[in-house]
């Protein structure tokens, strides 16, 4: 996650971030990430883990990237960690 966000900070404009499924705070203390993290890192305090979860909430869970179609209009991909619900309709989020 260092090497993500270094990468990040020091490319805003080339790199993005999206967040995956165990980034949520739930999943992470549900499947195990957690104690992996405090058994890893035994002085990681709950403040650290706190600003952790902070991190993780404010990614995105989706980027939609648009492209000219040749057509007049824009055609865009949905780039996800995993996969939206069946039947989401994305056009609110496109206007």
């Amino acid at each position: 996650m260092y090497v993500i966000m270094q990468l990040f900070i020091n490319n805003p404009a080339n790199i993005l971030i999206v967040r995956g499924n165990h980034e949520d705070v739930n999943v992470i203390a549900r499947y195990g990430f957690l104690t992996e993290l405090i058994k890893k890192f035994p002085k990681m305090s709950q403040d650290d883990i706190d600003k952790l979860a902070d991190v993780y909430a404010s990614l995105p869970v989706a980027l939609f990237l648009g492209c000219a179609n040749g057509k007049g209009g824009i055609d865009f991909i949905q780039c996800c960690h995993g996969g939206m619900e069946p039947g989401y309709n994305t056009q609110e989020l496109l206007d």
